[in-house]
């Protein structure tokens, strides 16, 4: 764990509580009660339409609770947005890739990194893309000068990675992972996944949502399991096997009726999100 409060426990960086998300009739989200600590590596896991994608989108200020409180830092955020969420710190790589494919790999950091611009900042924009590549995926070769249309799959995907972890003017607090490895073989999978410990270690909050469990195990100093927009179980690293995941999804009585909207719920991409 990383970073702790006064008292030496790690600190909340955000709270929820009570939190819940109606889309009409649906009721995507109830009861949620979580708080993000500093510093640590937090797994998602759950059955397609469980509200993983959904939290994820009022974590990172998509979406506005239908009910409920968020408190960043201890503080009341009664109008948390995605503007709100960007001056926590909160950033996100979801799973549909954001990339202008017209554009250059530095270009598109100006997309989400508004405060490149100026004299220099393609140079600026092209340094910290190619620092931040070498940091989480060693020898990836990738100058920053590439069209992103030229780039393979995994290479974009390596791309909106790192430009989720680049810090410009406010620091990286917390960082949402979707399906962070879908699009990756399986040496940059583990290099993602020992970087993502190293952050946390550094005091950065990394959300892993992942069907990989062993990616799960792997990294995540808690496993937050989802039913029906639900949590129905918290599990600490030691106790989070797939034995006790697959016992807590079975067992746990659904805390709201099932969905069938779960397409509607994934957060679509505003620029808030990658920066």
């Amino acid at each position: 764990m990383g970073a702790t409060s006064s008292n030496g426990q790690p600190g909340a960086l955000i709270r929820f509580e009570g939190i819940g998300k109606t889309f009409g009739r649906v009721r995507a989200l109830a009861d949620i009660d979580f708080a993000f600590m500093r510093g640590e590596c937090v797994g998602i896991a759950g059955h397609n339409g469980a509200g993983k994608s959904t939290l994820m989108a009022v974590l990172a200020g998509v979406y506005a609770p239908t009910q409920g409180r968020i408190d960043v830092e201890g503080q009341a955020a009664p109008h948390y947005d995605a503007n709100a969420a960007r001056d926590a710190g909160v950033r996100g790589v979801f799973q549909e890739l954001s990339l202008c494919a017209n554009l250059t790999v530095a270009e598109n950091m100006t997309i989400v990194h508004p405060q490149l611009r100026g004299a220099g900042w393609r140079r600026k924009a092209t340094a910290l893309m190619r620092e931040k590549l070498e940091e989480i995926f060693p020898g990836n070769g990738l100058k920053g000068n590439e069209l992103v249309s030229d780039l393979t799959l995994t290479q974009q995907q390596m791309v909106e990675i790192a430009r989720g972890f680049t810090v410009t003017d406010a620091p990286v607090r917390l960082v949402i992972l979707d399906e962070p490895t879908s699009s990756l073989d399986a040496h940059t999978a583990d290099q993602l996944l020992a970087f993502v410990r190293r952050a946390a270690q550094s005091g950065i909050t990394c959300v892993l949502i992942t069907h990989m469990l062993g990616e799960i195990e792997r990294v995540a100093d808690r496993v937050v399991v989802m039913r029906d927009g639900g949590i129905v179980g918290v599990l600490p690293r030691d106790a989070a096997s797939r034995a006790a995941r697959s016992s807590a999804l079975r067992d746990s009585p659904a805390r709201v009726k099932p969905k069938r909207c779960c397409r509607s719920t994934r957060p679509r991409r505003v620029a808030a999100q990658g920066a």
